[in-house]
């Protein structure tokens, strides 16, 4: 057990090496290079290949300038995996590809200013990323889609706290993501942003249509990253006024909307009139000219006949009375 366990671990640091040793025991599940003058080039990767068996690799304070495609592709059982302090500029969509058992992946202080969007998508199990000291200024949607990433490292990058980094702030704030010195992840850009954490300078993101590539800093204020800032009072206050903005109608489209309804109203009326009033000025100079019938004309010849019993004249009670008072008199 002593024999075995002594081939486990591999520590070639501080050798002088340009290259990835061919000789190594093929159990080995530790190897550690650091300190050396290694790059990686066609040879060397498939030579790393070789120790499939290997958990954790540590390859930093190297001469690594990029990662090839497919340059880890045999290592699943790989757990550990240790690059930083190199001259890295450039890494390929698939340099990560294969390592489905990858927990820790350390790339700080290199020379990285751009990741693809899909170059961690294969890294399911990462939980521990860190991105320090490099030349990041925006990562793109979807870079940090990683189900099981709890921590997350960014300072000494020089960010640009626009539009192209909401992304970022979104995932961070939205997930259980633990931002790794979050009071020196700091802006870089725009001036009136420099120095201020990327977490709590609010990007409004009804200013930031798909695909922009604004460069002006919108308006902005703080927010909340869990697990790692606490909620500032002001924030509140600025969501909630956005919120009211956003709520508030756009423009006069009302007073148009009001102008077709009195319009459409008008229409009608006059449609309806168009088609009522000859029916009703029919009716009515019917009405005007309709023949009186037979009962209707009788009444009219009667009227001003007198009866024979009638004698012309209008009886007066008041005369009648005075005339029989008069003759009882007498």
């Amino acid at each position: 057990m002593g024999f075995f366990f002594f081939f486990q671990i591999c520590d070639y640091s501080n050798r002088n090496l340009t290259a990835i040793p061919l000789d190594l025991p093929l159990n080995t599940t530790k190897l550690i290079l650091s300190y050396n003058k290694i790059d990686i080039d066609p040879n060397s990767t498939e030579v790393l290949n070789k120790y499939t068996n290997l958990s954790e690799l540590y390859l930093n304070h190297n001469n690594i300038t990029d990662l090839p495609g497919h340059m880890f592709h045999k290592l699943s059982k790989l757990k550990v995996l240790n690059i930083a302090n190199n001259i890295i500029s450039r890494i390929e969509p698939k340099a990560f590809e294969g390592l489905s058992s990858l927990q820790d992946l350390d790339l700080c202080h290199n020379q990285i200013n751009y990741l693809h969007p899909e170059v961690f998508a294969n890294l399911s199990s990462l939980k521990n990323l860190t991105l320090c000291g490099n030349k990041l200024r925006t990562l793109k949607e979807g870079t940090l889609n990683l189900f099981r990433l709890i921590n997350i490292n960014l300072q000494d990058n020089p960010w640009n706290c626009t539009c192209k980094l909401l992304s970022l702030q979104k995932r961070v704030k939205d997930t259980n993501v633990t931002l790794a010195n979050y009071n020196k992840t700091t802006c870089e850009s725009p001036t009136e942003l420099k120095g201020q954490c990327i977490l709590t300078v609010l990007i409004n993101g009804t200013q930031c249509s798909a695909g922009s590539t604004t460069t002006k800093a919108p308006q902005f204020s703080t927010i909340q990253s869990k697990g790692s800032i606490a909620r500032d009072s002001s924030s509140v206050t600025s969501e909630t006024k956005t919120k009211e903005q956003d709520s508030q109608p756009i423009g006069s489209s009302w007073h148009f909307l009001l102008g077709v309804i009195v319009a459409a109203l008008s229409t009608s009326m006059l449609i309806v009139c168009a088609v009522k009033c000859p029916t009703w000025y029919k009716m009515f100079f019917s009405y005007q000219h309709q023949q009186l019938q037979e009962e209707d004309l009788d009444t009219l010849e009667n009227m001003g006949k007198f009866t024979d019993d009638e004698d012309g004249f209008i009886e007066d009670k008041y005369i009648d009375s005075v005339e029989c008072n008069n003759s009882r008199e007498n």
